[in-house]
């Protein structure tokens, strides 16, 4: 999924990219693909970094899509399973299994923030210097 997050990510980051790289690269001999591979996406890597973790709590979030999409009980996500949990038929909810599976859905973003979290924070304070 392309994202306005991420074009403006990569957008303000390029900006910042000396316009004399891709012509010094050219002179040492390197193809685009080369310049693009072994240059660019190696200083990109904060920012990939920071809109992989971005893009994946946004998608891991969603409600609406998968509510929609899925037809079957096997397919639901666990937001909805959690939804289904609160809206069915009982008198009183059961808190403690809703919130045991809110933990649950929570570890996935939460460990992906911790593994990245290093690359995130320099990937979004890169944006803010120019």
């Amino acid at each position: 999924f392309a994202s306005t997050t991420g074009l403006l990510l990569f957008r303000q980051f390029y900006m910042t990219v000396p316009a004399d790289l891709p012509d010094a690269a050219r002179v040492d001999g390197a193809s685009p693909m080369r310049y693009f591979l072994q240059i660019l996406v190696p200083i990109s890597k904060t920012n990939i970094a920071a809109l992989f973790v971005i893009e994946f709590i946004f998608m891991w979030s969603q409600y609406l899509w998968p509510l929609i999409v899925t037809t079957t009980g096997e397919m639901r996500v666990i937001q909805i399973g959690i939804k289904m949990l609160l809206a069915s038929e009982q008198i009183a909810p059961e808190w403690n299994v809703i919130m045991a599976g809110t933990v649950i859905a929570m570890l996935p973003p939460l460990i992906v923030l911790l593994v990245l979290r290093k690359s995130f924070v320099q990937g979004i304070a890169m944006q803010t210097t120019k």
